[in-house]
């Protein structure tokens, strides 16, 4: 009896995991865009004095996200408090609500050095939307 249930219920999760990946990703979903940054020092606070990230707005028609100013360079500049050690940082990226899925490379969210910042990479899910973001990190 119970082999019985347990093949029935393999089956039905294999069927319902299989259904999900045949849904089409959609573009409230599918976005590339960093919305906020943090960055901490060793012992996890926040040593951010000001910083500076591409603005993004919500297309009013279409509920998708896009950048305010598209054709301005996709720059975050962060100004670190004052004594904060540069080349002991963990960095990591905010996605927007419709990023959530989105890939950074290279990997952030380690301990390193930022003294000279460094350009990343943000794919969307599918791939279909790539934005490449300069981070610019200076001491105060």
């Amino acid at each position: 009896m119970y082999k019985y249930i347990i093949a029935a219920f393999l089956f039905i999760s294999a069927y319902a995991c299989s259904k999900a990946d045949l849904q089409p990703i959609g573009a409230k979903s599918d976005q590339a865009l960093v919305q906020d940054i943090v960055v901490s020092d060793t012992t996890q606070n926040d040593v951010s004095a000001s910083k500076s990230v591409p603005k993004i707005v919500t297309d009013p028609v279409t509920n998708v996200e896009k950048l305010a100013s598209p054709n301005d360079p996709l720059q975050i500049i962060v100004t670190l408090k004052p004594g904060t050690d540069i080349k002991n940082l963990n960095v990591r990226f905010v996605m927007s609500s419709q990023s959530k899925y989105a890939k950074v490379s290279p990997v952030l969210g380690h301990m390193g050095d930022y003294t000279n910042g460094g350009t990343y990479t943000v794919t969307s899910q599918s791939g279909k939307n790539v934005n490449v973001y300069t981070l610019v990190i200076k001491g105060s």
